[in-house]
C-alpha cells in the first residue's frame, strides 16, 4: 500500500531523519567500540552509514507528496532511521486495525508506567526490568479476566491494550517506562499511582 503525505508531515519527517543521521554516526562509533560483533561486516557498516541519505518524493499539485524511492539498510534493531520507519508502519497498521474492527467509538486512554531503577543501572538492567514488568502486567490482565479470579487488576476494566517498552535518556539519566494504549466502552477515571507493576489495585 502506497502512502501519501502532507507537506507538513514530509518536512517533519525529513527533520527527524536528519536528526537520526546525526545520532546514527554516534551509534556506529559506539557499536564499533563496544559491540563490534554486531557490526563487524564492512558491508553492513556501509549500509547503515548510507541508510536514508537520499530520499526521492513525488509531489502533486494538491500539495501532497509521496515517497517514491529511498535507500534503507533495514537493520531496524540498531538503525535509528529504519526503526523510525518501522514505528510509522506499525502505527499505520494499528490505525487500519482500529478502523476495520470499528473501535473508533471506544474510549481510548494513554498510560505511562515508570519502572523503579537506580542511576547506576545499565541499559541491559533497565530493559530486563521493563520486560519483567511487562510480562507481569500481561499475566495480571489475563488472570483478571477469569471469572474465578478474586484479586482483580486495575486494567481488568479495559477491553484490550497495546504495550511497548521504552528507555529514554536525558541529563538526569535513563527513564525506563511502559507505554500503554488501552480502550473500553466506559469512561474511567484514572488516578495517578493507583497501579504498580506488582499487580493488583
Amino acid at each position: 500500500m502506497e502512502a501519501t503525505y502532507s507537506k507538513d508531515l514530509v518536512e517533519r519527517t525529513l527533520a527527524k531523519m536528519k536528526r537520526s543521521q546525526e545520532k546514527k554516526r554516534e551509534l556506529i562509533q559506539y557499536l564499533v567500540k563496544n559491540k563490534p560483533n554486531l557490526i563487524k561486516s564492512v558491508w553492513k557498516r556501509k549500509r547503515i552509514k548510507d541508510c536514508g541519505n537520499v530520499l526521492f518524493f513525488d509531489r502533486y499539485q494538491n500539495g501532497e507528496s509521496k515517497l517514491k524511492s529511498a535507500c534503507f539498510c533495514k537493520y531496524d534493531k540498531f538503525c535509528l532511521a529504519c526503526s523510525t520507519r518501522r514505528a510509522i508502519r506499525m502505527i499505520q497498521r494499528f490505525e487500519g486495525f482500529i478502523k476495520e474492527k470499528e473501535l473508533t467509538t471506544k474510549n481510548w486512554y494513554y498510560i505511562v508506567l515508570t519502572i523503579k531503577h537506580q542511576s547506576k543501572d545499565t541499559l541491559e538492567t533497565c530493559l530486563s526490568k521493563l520486560t519483567t514488568a511487562k510480562d507481569k502486567l500481561a499475566r495480571n490482565y489475563r488472570n483478571s479476566k477469569r471469572t474465578n479470579q478474586k484479586t482483580k487488576s486495575f486494567f481488568e476494566q479495559f477491553d484490550g491494550m497495546v504495550s511497548s517498552i521504552e528507555v529514554t535518556k536525558n541529563k538526569n539519566g535513563r527513564h525506563p517506562h511502559l507505554n500503554l494504549l488501552v480502550c473500553t466502552d466506559n469512561e474511567i477515571q484514572i488516578d495517578k499511582n493507583r497501579y504498580s507493576s506488582r499487580g493488583g489495585k
